[in-house]
């Protein structure tokens, strides 16, 4: 669905030949690869995809529609459904607008969707709908269609009435779209109001087709303010308000514009990190077995060119995998509405209006036919040892000119090629954002950094993670303890840092000297 400017933060700052679309996939998946200007441009080497290391379940990526599909005809249906099923897509995200498809209490309209339906089937596409979009017979007070319905169980009978219509048709239900945002979910996101609708629709579809998958979220990347609510921030309320149980997955759209989807990493809030952050939210409730869908990702032509385009939206379909709680992926969306538009919503399909490829179609097609391949450096971190590390928490993603990856107890960095350093969770996340990369092993108490100027994070689970420069390492010995402080400025010039057993002060005009208690 749309993408506003008032999600993500990131989106805020900033006929083709199919011979060169080729020679562009190439270039993005490493035959060879000049660094794309902005955050990700430290990716170390080249980003190399070797065809034969597939993973033995390849991840299920299909399209996701913009409701087109509803008011199409049924060749426009036909030839929708055709270049997707050509581009190896095995699924399809439709709408079910209940404004459309019940457009009085006492009426009902399937036809629309019974075409898309009977056609996406005779494809072999499975299809995952979503159930949203308030008539105005179930509103109140001033309406839209995105107004949020005032009774859960007018949308839990509609819901009702589509799984019993659909049963062994339609294999998965997304309830709403983005309702962390009020672009979709009006007048304002409301997470406790959402699962109200959550639990009368997942009891419904469950009642009419228990073998339907029920997702709840389509949460967008956003940041809290007057009409957006954290992803994350909303998951929690929706558990407050007792979702658990009332979903068979959550659904998340992390659209973004200037860096590949793993390279956000070492961004604050990025979608990635907020991903991760949704499923160690499921996992402390006790959902870390369901997965996360990525039911909507684009990038439109008017943010990127069109090998930008392809190369953000490979990245994504290729790393995306990385992860244990990855769920399908849904590429919004198959074809322009205007080609050329200066309108970004006009411009993310990966065709043309005219129908003919961008690269990004090249791209992914080839990774679909690949069996969507392992990339070279999460082969390689497959194969390192992560005893004690516990689960896998993100992609493998690139800081500082190598590669690394987070875990529930610790982080993995390979500081040159197939060799490995572990830092604990408190230090790898402090070090992250400062673009350095440990030299040493994480032991008694301490891991060493690459600063120019020296650097050590001292850690335990006592006293925190806490960093020093070179000066005050240098006159540092064990006697001292741990660091209890970072480095604090001194009057007059100076740092100071505090230990266990006493504080190390520096100044340029008498260096480093210790105080031991």
């Amino acid at each position: 669905m749309r993408r506003s400017t008032l999600f993500h933060p990131v989106r805020i700052l900033v006929g083709v030949v199919v011979l060169a679309a080729v020679v562009a996939l190439l270039l993005v998946l490493g035959i060879t690869r000049s660094a794309h200007p902005g955050s990700d441009a430290r990716i170390p080497g080249p980003v190399h995809i070797t065809p034969t290391a597939a993973t033995d379940t390849p991840q299920s990526i299909g399209f996701s529609d913009d409701a087109g599909l509803l008011s199409a005809s049924s060749s426009g249906i036909a030839a929708q459904l055709d270049a997707m099923k050509n581009a190896g897509a095995k699924r399809v995200r439709v709408s079910v607008a209940w404004n459309v498809l019940q457009p009085t209490q006492a009426t009902f309209n399937w036809t629309p969707l019974d075409n898309i339906v009977t056609a996406a089937r005779s494809r072999s596409l499975s299809v995952l709908g979503i159930i949203g979009y308030t008539p105005s017979w179930a509103a109140a007070g001033t309406y839209t269609n995105v107004t949020s319905p005032p009774k859960p169980a007018l949308f839990g009978t509609f819901a009702n009435a589509v799984a019993a219509r659909y049963k062994g048709k339609i294999s998965a239900y997304e309830i709403w779209n983005e309702p962390n945002g009020a672009m979709f979910y009006s007048p304002a996101p409301d997470p406790a109001g959402y699962t109200a609708l959550v639990k009368a629709a997942y009891t419904q579809i469950k009642s009419a087709d228990s073998s339907a998958t029920v997702i709840a979220g389509a949460l967008g990347s956003a940041v809290t303010r007057n009409t957006t609510m954290n992803p994350v921030e909303f998951l929690s309320g929706m558990y407050t308000a007792g979702a658990a149980n009332y979903f068979d997955a959550i659904s998340f759209h992390p659209y973004q514009y200037d860096f590949l989807f793993a390279a956000g990493m070492t961004v604050a809030d990025s979608p990635v990190q907020q991903a991760r952050d949704l499923y160690t939210t499921m996992s402390a409730k006790g959902d870390g077995a369901k997965k996360i869908w990525l039911t909507e990702y684009g990038v439109p032509s008017t943010a990127v060119d069109d090998a930008r385009q392809n190369e953000m939206i490979t990245n994504l379909m290729v790393k995306w995998q990385e992860v244990p709680y990855a769920g399908p992926i849904y590429i919004f969306e198959l074809r322009d509405k205007s080609t050329g538009s200066s309108d970004a919503e006009n411009t993310f399909g990966l065709m043309n209006s005219d129908g003919t490829a961008k690269a990004s179609y090249i791209g992914y097609s080839w990774v679909q036919q690949h069996g969507i391949p392992l990339t070279d450096e999460a082969n390689r971190f497959a194969k390192a040892s992560t005893t004690g590390l516990g689960t896998v928490l993100s992609p493998v993603f690139p800081v500082s000119g190598i590669w690394a990856q987070q875990f529930t107890g610790g982080w993995l960095w390979e500081v040159s090629s197939g060799s490995f350093l572990t830092s604990p969770t408190a230090v790898g996340t402090k070090m992250l954002t400062s673009g350095l990369i440990p030299t040493t092993a994480f032991a008694n108490g301490y891991q060493d950094f690459n600063s120019p100027y020296g650097l050590r994070c001292w850690y335990s689970a006592a006293t925190g993670a806490h960093i020093a420069g070179g000066g005050i390492v240098s006159v540092w010995t064990s006697s001292m303890g741990l660091a209890t402080s970072d480095e604090t400025a001194l009057t007059g010039g100076g740092v100071k840092v505090t230990f266990q057993n006493g504080y190390i002060t520096w100044t340029p005009t008498a260096g480093a000297k210790a105080y031991p208690n």
